[in-house]
């Protein structure tokens, strides 16, 4: 009986996970590169989570759009909707921050490195809302870019401005994932991305697998006669 009842309890967690998750690793695909000033871009994706009790996997699309502000700062917004034959209704939106803070110049092969924090919230639910805390570090190779992005979350009632539960929960309490990505440069508009990940709460091993695949598309993208002069 303690047996059944440690599994459904590791059952349910990884589910749940699953469901909050689904914004926050959508909003990662881009990688430590924030948009230039006035740039803008979409983006559509397909994601699909697994656990490791070979049940089904959950399936979700993706639509984004960004904004490149002055400062090295872009910002998004995401909406998932949740396609997988069980019809769970798992849809979500998202809206995240992101500041460049090493390798501001976007020079080829230098390391990169990025800060992001966002809110996301269940459509279906009122009073539960996801804050996340995210670090990016990749490097431009001219053909392709790759990247990595360790994010920390929580669930709560509220949106909470500053990332207070960072110092205030104890780090084996929040939500983590670890997440490798690529985005191929096969045109300065169209760029697909691929990642794959693993997200868990206390243990490293209980959490779900992920898998991603799409494509981001740059609007007016600068040129060197445009470009700020921290870039």
């Amino acid at each position: 009986m303690v047996k059944k009842l440690a599994h459904l309890r590791d059952s349910i967690t990884i589910l749940v996970l699953g469901i909050f998750l689904f914004g926050c690793y959508a909003t990662t695909h881009r990688g430590p590169w924030a948009l230039a000033p006035g740039e803008m871009s979409g983006s559509g994706s397909y994601m699909q989570f697994k656990d490791d009790d070979g049940d089904e996997p959950l399936k979700v699309l993706g639509f984004e759009g960004r904004l490149g502000l002055p400062g090295k700062l872009d910002i998004g917004y995401m909406r998932t909707s949740d396609i997988s034959s069980s019809g769970g209704g798992i849809d979500t939106h998202w809206m995240d921050a992101k500041i460049q803070l090493i390798n501001r110049q976007n020079i080829q092969a230098k390391p990169t490195l990025s800060l992001g924090y966002g809110f996301g919230k269940l459509i279906n639910e009122d009073d539960l809302f996801v804050n996340t805390l995210y670090l990016s570090a990749g490097v431009d190779e001219g053909k392709t870019r790759i990247f990595y992005t360790f994010r920390s979350q929580i669930w709560d009632d509220e949106i909470q401005i500053m990332p207070k539960w960072l110092w205030e929960m104890d780090f084996s309490d929040q939500l983590k994932s670890h997440v490798l990505g690529i985005e191929f440069k096969t045109s300065p508009t169209l760029q697909p991305v691929v990642e794959i990940g693993k997200y868990y709460g206390d243990d490293f091993g209980d959490g779900m697998f992920v898998f991603s695949a799409g494509v981001n598309i740059y609007f007016n993208p600068p040129t060197v006669s445009n470009q700020s002069p921290d870039e």
